[in-house]
């Protein structure tokens, strides 16, 4: 417990803005009463949806060594992570990128879907948001 509370005393800002954009998109879905199964079907991705593999592709290349963190506990080793996947977020969200809540259901679930996959092992440590002082 006081590896865990040191470790997330130094959250770095990019990994807390990473989880903070993906944590309010997906709390605004569930707000507005949007069901997120969580299965990524990369079959729905747009054709022209460069982001949208990108960041497949990006949380995939991480998929081992984020396990092998989780496992150690090695929260810095899950944070350095985090911050390696910003760029491929931010491309996801910003201009060029997607439209998360796309009008077509299943391309909206399926986006969402990807999102709460790479948040889910960060979540369950803590809320980054509010961790180490970041506001939501």
């Amino acid at each position: 417990a006081r590896l865990r509370a040191r470790a997330l005393a130094v959250v770095p800002a990019a990994a807390r803005e990473v989880f903070k954009r993906i944590a309010n998109i997906l709390d605004d879905a569930g707000g507005k009463g949007i069901a997120i199964s969580g299965e990524v079907k990369p079959a729905l991705f747009a054709e022209d949806g460069n982001a949208e593999w990108k960041l497949w592709n990006a949380f995939g290349a991480v998929t081992e060594r984020l396990n092998a963190a989780i496992a150690a506990q090695e929260y810095r080793d899950m944070f350095a992570i985090l911050v390696e996947l910003q760029p491929t977020v931010a491309a996801f969200f910003d201009k060029g990128g997607v439209m998360v809540m796309d009008p077509k259901e299943d391309v909206r679930e399926n986006r969402l879907s990807l999102l709460s996959r790479i948040l889910a092992p960060f979540a369950a440590i803590a809320d980054f948001r509010v961790a180490a002082g970041g506001a939501s």
